[in-house]
């Protein structure tokens, strides 16, 4: 056997791949649906009124769940650019830089499609204008979103993503509140003041969101926001 492929991956290639493993549940949050996913279900939950049920783990589950649905196609991209039953076996070993530039454009190919585009020329061009702030050439740099670099590219989509979180669960919780108006004004108009309407708006919510299977339709929906 060859002696050299027994050989031990060199220190700082072992340090830069510790580095990406840390960094990969934010890089995961940054780049993919996971974000707006969380963010919606955890709004849903608390528009309900039960703040135990379903856990903060089951919502990070089913979060993931559907955002490794979404971001099939980008992982069988990256997996096209990559040899994965070589590198499994040994029989090759990709650099870092060939690991980095093989994820790199499936997920900015996927973060440019899901963007929004007002974000990200606005997020482009104060970036430009502080660089470029005193420069001679400042008025000859033209924004160009469609090339802007990684680091603006992942704020803008993050920034989109959590704005949209933020939208759906605001319909979201002004539906459900709309049934908490309607139970605290029958109980008033029948003299229970006393009675915590909670206790009726909550099974209430909980029997139309079953009902309609709510969960159900709402995670589809989120899934098909993300067209391919």
């Amino acid at each position: 056997m060859n002696p050299s492929a027994l050989q031990a991956p060199e220190t700082p290639a072992l340090f830069v791949l510790a580095a990406m493993l840390s960094l990969l549940p934010l890089i995961v949050v940054m780049t993919t649906s996971f974000t707006k996913i969380s963010i919606v279900l955890v709004l849903l939950r608390n528009a309900l009124g039960v703040q135990q049920a379903p856990s903060g783990l089951a919502i990070s589950g089913l979060a993931m769940a559907a955002t490794m649905m979404i971001m099939t196609p980008v992982w069988q991209q990256i997996a096209s650019r990559l040899d994965v039953a070589a590198i499994l076996d040994g029989r090759e070993r990709p650099s870092m830089t060939d690991l980095v530039e093989a994820c790199r454009a499936p997920l900015q190919a996927f973060m440019h499609k899901h963007v929004d585009a007002t974000e990200l020329a606005s997020l482009d061009k104060l970036v430009r204008d502080m660089h470029l702030h005193g420069s001679d050439d400042a008025t000859d740099a033209a924004p160009d979103p469609e090339h802007a670099s990684w680091p603006v590219l992942t704020a803008a989509f993050t920034i989109s993503e959590i704005a949209a979180g933020f939208k759906i669960g605001m319909l979201l919780s002004i539906g459900f509140a709309v049934v908490d108006l309607i139970v605290a004004n029958l109980l008033m108009a029948m003299g229970m003041t006393m009675f915590p309407p909670s206790t009726v708006s909550i099974p209430l919510k909980l029997l139309v969101f079953v009902m309609t299977t709510g969960l159900s339709r709402l995670v589809h929906s989120l899934i098909e926001s993300y067209p391919r």
